[in-house]
């Protein structure tokens, strides 16, 4: 996720500017003018997180602070599959992490095959074997459990 930071006398792109987010640096910043930074948002959790930026130096905290979504499962696609497992899954909902920081993912309380994150939206999983009936599926992202995540059913 890229924001904006905006404000006065932001420097020049040759003074390198930093931004920060929640004590963080961005995984990228870009100048845009002398009004305007640009930050790639790094991964991370938290509310009301303060956003700085340093230039030449100094630093200058922004009166706006930054909220990260909280991690929410909406859905998974397909939630029925055999009891042998190997079925790739898209479970799918907002904050699941990064590539960086790829989540923990059980079914029944064994890890998934092989997890794929290729958004924050979304992540793949290949199911493990398990036992006909319904299987709780469970996500650990940077040390905490994602709540609400609908059942994955074995037939």
């Amino acid at each position: 996720m890229e924001i904006s930071i905006f404000g006065v006398n932001l420097g020049a792109p040759e003074l390198n500017p930093t931004a920060f987010v929640g004590g963080r640096s961005c995984t990228a910043t870009k100048w845009v003018s002398s009004r305007e930074i640009r930050c790639l948002v790094p991964p991370g959790h938290g509310k009301k997180l303060n956003v700085s930026v340093v230039i030449a130096g100094l630093r200058a905290d922004t009166k706006g602070k930054f909220s990260y979504f909280e991690p929410q499962v909406h859905e998974i696609k397909p939630c029925v599959g055999p009891t042998y497992g190997n079925l790739t899954v898209d479970i799918i909902g907002q904050g699941l992490g990064t590539p960086l920081t790829k989540p923990l993912v059980t079914v029944g309380g064994i890890e998934c095959m092989s997890v794929e994150v290729s958004n924050p939206s979304r992540i793949r999983c290949t199911i493990p074997p398990g036992m006909p009936g319904n299987a709780k599926v469970k996500i650990s992202l940077n040390g905490r459990t994602v709540p609400g995540c609908p059942d994955f059913t074995y037939e």
